[in-house]
């Protein structure tokens, strides 16, 4: 039985680790996907590893389940994803171990003919909101909605498992690091396993960078890049920030993979005279919130303050420097982010106009 992993980021390839170290899996029957563009902090030597090519990343980035005639205008690039998963596994058995069981590119991949197991990963604080994993399938019981639902299967290639998968998820697996998964998750089917991070696979090189007691760290997100916020309103929120911290000389920053006005966040920065240290993107930033000790962890909505705040950091969210001015923000927020963030994590409290 081969054990097919997909990765896409620092804590889906940490879990991963840490998931073939404590199921003891053989080497040789482990596969790695390598999406999104995501490049390792290590080595891969140990593993038989492809990354996406660049019209799977397409297919990758489809965040529901595809428009209408999907498989048929994505044929050659589809089928080429089940070469890539059969030339990975050696055409055998595969136990599929994913992020998602709700993305277009998850969804096929445990649909294949040879995929006989589905295991979630634990890929941040989407993995611990619970209303995702619960059942909403009855739209799919009436007499048309059956007819819909075979009309999808029909487009997604055929494989009659496709819309059990997004829309229950009965004892299914899935593996984190921290107990707190299991509460957050304890009002659906999904059996919770714990896994101690075991990180060092490989050669690590300057992932695991440990930063000086009493350091303060700003990690930040997409907001911007997901129209959330403009960039003027980020940088009245870190104009504010800067105003609320006080005097800090030095501080490290750590940008989002995805960002792309970083320019304009160092002048907010400089106009303050504060010292920025950046942070390399190879930085494994879950580990080096584990490594180090007494930072001051400051984001917006990034999940790494959830991590820093289990890590036992000091945590602050700034988010409501952002939602003063956007709605759209405060929206998402409450959409999107799992009630565990806000139970563990500092938010900033916000004072009222005299």
């Amino acid at each position: 039985m081969k054990h097919l992993f997909y990765i896409h980021s620092h804590i889906t390839f940490l879990i991963a680790n840490s998931v073939i170290a404590h199921l003891k899996i053989a080497k040789n029957d482990v596969a790695i996907i390598l999406g999104r563009g995501y490049t390792p902090y290590l080595t891969l030597q140990l593993f038989r590893t492809k990354a996406l090519e660049e019209k799977q990343r397409e297919i990758d980035n489809i965040a529901t389940y595809g428009g209408r005639l999907f498989w048929l205008r994505n044929q050659a690039t589809l089928l080429s994803i089940d070469r890539l998963v059969e030339e990975l596994t050696e055409h055998s058995p595969f136990v599929a171990y994913l992020p998602s069981n709700r993305n277009f590119l998850m969804q096929y991949l445990a649909t294949h003919p040879n995929c006989s197991d589905l295991k979630l990963i634990e890929e941040g604080t989407m993995s611990y909101r619970a209303e995702i994993y619960k059942p909403t399938n009855a739209a799919y019981l009436t007499p048309f909605g059956k007819i819909k639902k075979w009309l999808k299967i029909l487009d997604h290639g055929g494989r009659s498992n496709y819309y059990q998968l997004p829309l229950k998820a009965d004892n299914i697996e899935i593996f984190g690091f921290h107990p707190i998964l299991a509460t957050a998750l304890a009002g659906t089917d999904l059996s919770v396993s714990i896994v101690p991070l075991a990180p060092n696979i490989g050669n690590t090189g300057d992932a695991f960078l440990e930063l000086p007691a009493g350091s303060s760290v700003l990690f930040f997100d997409v907001m911007v890049e997901m129209g959330l916020a403009t960039m003027e309103q980020l940088e009245t929120a870190l104009e504010a920030f800067k105003t609320e911290m006080g005097v800090v000389h030095t501080l490290y920053v750590k940008f989002h993979p995805a960002q792309v006005s970083t320019n304009d966040i160092m002048a907010v920065f400089k106009r303050h005279g504060t010292e920025v240290r950046v942070i390399a993107q190879d930085v494994v930033a879950e580990m080096l919130l584990a490594n180090s000790q007494g930072l001051k962890v400051y984001g917006f909505y990034t999940s790494l303050l959830l991590y820093a705040s289990l890590f036992g950091q000091e945590t602050l969210a700034l988010y409501p420097l952002i939602e003063k001015m956007s709605s759209k923000a405060a929206e998402w927020r409450k959409q999107a982010m799992p009630s565990v963030f806000e139970q563990q994590v500092t938010k900033l409290s916000m004072k009222e106009p005299e």
